[in-house]
Order: structure tokens, then sequence, then C-alpha cells
């Protein structure tokens, strides 16, 4: 298992978000105790972090945040894609690895298909956040049964994610305070 969290800073701010990202990561440490990676892009506003837990690529080749090979994607990957060997030898890139790593295939994928196309395509149990550098989207996606957690929020124009809220609680954003509007959805059977 691997811990990852992120935001997308949409308001001007003197908050010290290299280090609110630091934290956020931080509390994910029993998710990913083998080693930790960040992205930031501050004049974009995107930070991306990663507690990386290493199973399938046990060097450092596998760590996380990783960028695609043409440079459009970066992601922030918790699981296993369990047929990412068998997507990977159809792949233009097949014979040019760099690593074993399940996330190298994925974001070769997304350079050749595309984000939704691509997710077509795993089986496994996954959570995904991953930013799209040219069209300047963030994508957030996790497996059909939901095995893998990824909690979000919007708060004041900030979007956040994460495996587990309390890491969204270190953001200073983040407002601790249930939506009862929202709670009310959840609870009505009707």
């Amino acid at each position: 298992m691997c811990g990852i969290t992120g935001f997308i800073n949409g308001i001007d701010t003197k908050l010290n978000l290299t280090e609110i990202l630091h934290s956020m990561t931080d509390t994910l440490s029993e998710r990913g105790p083998d080693s930790k990676g960040y992205y930031e892009n501050k004049k974009k506003g995107y930070f991306l972090g990663h507690r990386r837990l290493s199973i399938i690529e046990l060097s450092d080749k596998g760590k996380q945040p990783m960028l695609s090979p043409n440079k459009r994607y970066v992601i922030t990957f918790n699981g296993e894609i369990y047929n990412h060997n068998i997507i990977r030898s159809k792949l233009k890139l097949n014979g040019n690895w760099i690593s074993g790593s399940d996330t190298e295939t994925i974001l070769s994928c997304f350079d050749e298909m595309g984000v939704e196309k691509s997710l077509e395509l795993f089986s496994g149990m996954f959570a995904i956040g991953v930013i799209d550098l040219k069209e300047e989207k963030l994508y957030l996606a996790r497996d059909y049964c939901g095995e893998k957690p990824i909690y979000y929020c919007n708060f004041n124009g900030t979007f956040m994610f994460s495996s587990q809220i309390k890491s969204l609680i270190k953001h200073p954003l983040f407002i601790k305070k249930i939506n009862l509007n929202s709670l009310n959805y959840f609870t009505n059977l009707s």
C-alpha cells in the first residue's frame, strides 16, 4: 500500500505551500515507509505527494510522483495494476522501459491513449491522482470496487485529495465541519 495526496492551489495565498505538502505527505508514513516524493509547480499551483511501499519495482526507478515519458502527465499512484505487463507489451515503448514499475506502464499508456481510454484497460486495485500538464486538468480515479481509498474536497478554490482524511486536515484551508446537507443526501434512502 502507498499513500497519495495533493492539491491544486486556486487562490493567491501567503501560505508556505511546500511546507503544507510535506506535512500532508508525512501523515501518510505508515502507508509508505520506504520513501517519499513530491511534485511542485508553484506557478500553476500543482502539488503532489507520495509515500511509497516498494513492492513491484524496488529500486528508485519506481519512485513517485513520476512524469510520463513525454512529460505530459505527472502521477501519484497507490495500488497495483495486475495486467500491466500485458498492457506494456502492446505499447509503442515496448522494450525501452527504465523500470518494472506498473506506474511507468500507466503513464506510458496515458501518453499513447489518454487518461480515460487507458483507465478502461486497467485491471487491479488503485487510486490515482494525475495531472495532465498540457490540458491543465487533474484526474482522480480509482478501481471499480473502490478498494483503494481516495478522499477529496474543495475549500475556497483549493482542491485537495488524499488516501486518508488525516492528510487533508493538515491543509490550513481545510474546515473541520460536517456538511449537514450532504449528510442528509447520504443517509436519505428514498
